[in-house]
């Protein structure tokens, strides 16, 4: 089983309905990721597995109570990052989809390093000390290739903020 199968997902079609269900941008009842994060927690605490079956119950019973059934529909194909970053690409580029991961993180620590590695880019960026911004740009790509699990994307977005 893995989550981006796409019995897992769901095909929001608006950016605007996205966003009120979306990890950082709620909190309290409205954050589907830390809804899911509880319950998984609980039952994992209480030392009970996670079985196929009450994920699936657990799944159908957020899109209601989330009114996802009233604006989206079951997802027909795997989940793919349509995130590309082509070689050459730029920092601007390489700092918006930073920006976009960040925004997007698992869980507020990753969010946390991101925001402040990119942070220290940014400051550090006017002094022109290319030595400094190859450190700078080097931790975010190994803070990305942890996060993602990709050490090509992490690899990538370091040359663009190096270049």
């Amino acid at each position: 089983m893995h989550y981006n199968e796409a019995r897992w997902g769901w095909e929001i079609p608006s950016l605007e309905d996205h966003q009120d269900v979306h990890p950082g941008k709620n909190s309290g009842k409205k954050d589907w990721n830390k809804e899911w994060q509880d319950w998984v927690n609980k039952k994992l605490n209480k030392g009970k597995p996670v079985t196929e079956a009450e994920l699936n119950a657990k799944k159908n019973q957020m899109i209601k109570k989330f009114g996802l059934d009233k604006i989206g529909k079951q997802a027909k194909k795997n989940w793919k990052s349509n995130c590309k970053l082509r070689r050459g690409s730029g920092r601007a580029a390489a700092l918006a989809l930073l920006l976009a991961m960040a925004s997007n993180a698992a869980n507020a620590a990753d969010a946390d390093s991101l925001y402040g590695l990119v942070g220290e880019y940014i400051d550090k960026y006017p002094a022109g000390d290319q030595a400094q911004l190859d450190a700078c740009s080097a931790a975010i790509g190994d803070e990305v290739s942890r996060i993602t699990g990709s050490t090509l994307t992490g690899e990538r977005i370091a040359f663009e903020l190096a270049h």
